[in-house]
């Protein structure tokens, strides 16, 4: 999986961009301060929140939630998953 800052400030909203190869995400539940959105561009991404409620998202599918729900993410397809994310504040 790589990760593309596309801004340079160190405050604010983070936007990124996630590729996701086949099979990869991101290695169990995570849990921050914060809130996120996000755009899938390519490919086919799920999203876990709560532990327990799968959102499978394709092109032009968004989301957004509050970071201290527990979410993860995968790749449940077979190319690359391009994913425009937007973290606030900055998690990275």
């Amino acid at each position: 999986m790589t990760i593309e800052d596309l801004s340079t400030a160190r405050s604010g909203p983070e936007p990124l961009v996630f590729t996701i190869q086949p099979g990869a995400g991101s290695d169990g539940a995570l849990s921050h301060a914060g809130e996120e959105v996000l755009y899938v561009l390519e490919g086919a991404l799920r999203l876990r929140l709560d532990g327990d409620t799968d959102y499978d998202l394709e092109p032009g599918d968004s989301m957004s939630f509050e970071s201290p729900r527990s979410h993860q993410f995968s790749n449940v397809g077979s190319a690359p998953a391009v994913v425009f994310w937007v973290n606030t504040p900055r998690t990275f």
